[in-house]
């Protein structure tokens, strides 16, 4: 047995095994915090043993032990902790190399914050200026913006994120993850405002994302999904249909994320008002330089936008709502509906129904638009709540990429118990993205993403381990993702 150097674990000779230990290890209910463990991967990245110190032969105990004790004498506790799980990110809009290009989002989403104050701009003109200043960057620049925010994101403690990305940067996002070591979705993002349908434009869409989901498919950690961007720019009937196509195509598992309920401006044009539809259809019409044909509206074809999701649900094994800011609670817990618990659907024989989740990205929300998701309300419907994780956004509208910062900043706001922090950023982000069976949790059987970090002693009994965690003098030393260490510089 070694102890590596710059790493703190310990190898176990006969078994090839890895140990790592920490004052305090968080895992799963219902003991979630364990004092003095270790925890052991294989060679292949897969989490082989979860154990306290004082239960291991003594030859592993003794130099687990004698690390950790040199931190405490340091005024260290090490905390490991599942990686944490971003749901919703834009690695690519990322303005911090060449900040005098665009507005200072940072700034502005830090007023709000704090001030409660409204968006200084609508948010139909923000999401121009957005596009707009995205298509004016080089390859060679979003690869560096894309390298930014990954480095950011590692940093943090975050070892899977989703990552909402054009079809046309998707070949740059994609090659720069997987030379940063993450796990990730990379979810290809998709517009479709035309009325009537166009459905040439919709089948080269289909075979780009065809093409690269088999390009990717053997990938060990990342995978693509699909992201209509919202239902203001994605007509119903294209999103019906490239969700038929890709399921004939034996894409059909792939998962599905798409902006909803976001905005004030978004819920009104939900609901045929027509001052939204005036708004949207003028965005269309400057993003596209000409109109996109009739004013795009939800077609009376069409059942209801909520029963129309909770369809179309039904054909995607996950189906990833962000931000869900003005989602009704009634629709929230419809929405979380089994086939048998539903009397309409009493008679459908589809499978068992697939994870709907809300990946709620408060401080971007709060500065773009003013309001946030309403947890109290959507927990008192009964719905699952470990159905609702945290993204960041992106550093268009977010100050950092910091999931830990997110969690501060909605657990004062939402009231949240300091509990519920590491398990909505670990256990509830993997639920979210499909993938609770493999990653969230330190047991047996789940990879290795793990984060070691380093928290100061306090002489309080009141600093417990999830204050530990959540403190921003808590630092993230080591991150591993399938028991590969990252480079966090």
């Amino acid at each position: 047995m070694r102890l590596p150097d710059n790493t703190r674990m310990i190898r176990d000779s006969q078994t090839g095994w890895q140990w790592v230990a920490a004052h305090h290890l968080y895992s799963a209910p219902p003991n979630d915090w364990q004092l003095n463990h270790a925890v052991a991967w294989d060679t292949q990245g897969i989490i082989r043993a979860v154990s306290a110190l004082d239960a291991l032969p003594e030859a592993l105990a003794k130099p687990l032990a004698q690390t950790l004790d040199a931190l405490a004498e340091q005024g260290q506790h090490a905390v490991l902790t599942p990686g944490l799980v971003n749901c919703h990110t834009h690695t690519a809009l990322n303005p911090t190399l060449a900040p005098d290009a665009f507005f200072n989002p940072p700034q502005a989403s830090t007023q709000c914050i704090s001030a409660g104050s409204r968006p200084k701009i609508p948010f139909t003109q923000w999401l121009l200026q957005a596009a707009r200043w995205h298509r004016k960057q080089s390859p060679a620049t979003l690869r560096a913006r894309v390298q930014h925010s990954l480095r950011a994101i590692a940093a943090s403690g975050t070892t899977c994120i989703n990552d909402i990305c054009s079809i046309q940067d998707a070949p740059v996002v994609l090659d720069t993850l997987a030379e940063s070591g993450l796990r990730a979705i990379v979810s290809l993002e998709w517009f479709h405002p035309w009325a009537p349908v166009n459905l040439a434009r919709l089948q080269t869409v289909a075979d780009q994302i065809t093409g690269i989901a088999q390009q990717w498919a053997a990938h060990p950690r990342i995978q693509i999904g699909i992201s209509p961007h919202a239902p203001y720019n994605v007509n119903p009937f294209a999103w019906q249909w490239l969700q038929t196509c890709l399921a004939q195509r034996g894409l059909g598992h792939l998962p599905w994320h798409t902006h909803w309920a976001e905005s004030p401006k978004e819920l009104a044009w939900l609901n045929k008002k027509p001052d939204a539809e005036h708004a949207f259809a003028q965005l269309h019409q400057r993003l596209l330089g000409k109109p996109p044909g009739q004013t795009l509206r939800w077609p009376a074809a069409i059942p209801p936008w909520h029963d129309w999701l909770k369809e179309q649900t039904l054909l995607s094994p996950v189906t990833i709502l962000a931000h869900g800011s003005l989602l009704n609670p009634k629709i929230w817990r419809y929405l979380q509906q089994r086939p048998e618990e539903s009397e309409q659907n009493a008679s459908n024989k589809s499978p068992a129904p697939v994870t709907v989740s809300i990946a709620h990205c408060f401080r971007s929300n709060l500065a773009l638009h003013g309001v946030t998701l309403n947890w109290q309300a959507l927990a008192q419907t009964g719905a699952a709540t470990h159905a609702i994780a945290l993204g960041t956004d992106s550093l268009l509208s977010c100050p950092d990429l910091d999931l830990r910062a997110e969690a501060r900043a909605a657990l004062t706001y939402h009231q949240w118990p300091q509990a519920l922090a590491p398990a909505i950023l670990t256990r509830h982000g993997a639920h979210a993205l499909g993938k609770s069976h493999v990653i969230g949790k330190l047991e047996p059987g789940f990879q290795a993403d793990a984060v070691l970090w380093l928290a100061p002693c306090s002489q309080t009994n009141a600093y417990t381990p999830d204050a530990m965690f959540l403190s921003p003098q808590t630092q993230a030393k080591h991150v591993w993702v399938s028991g590969q260490l990252l480079n966090l510089q």
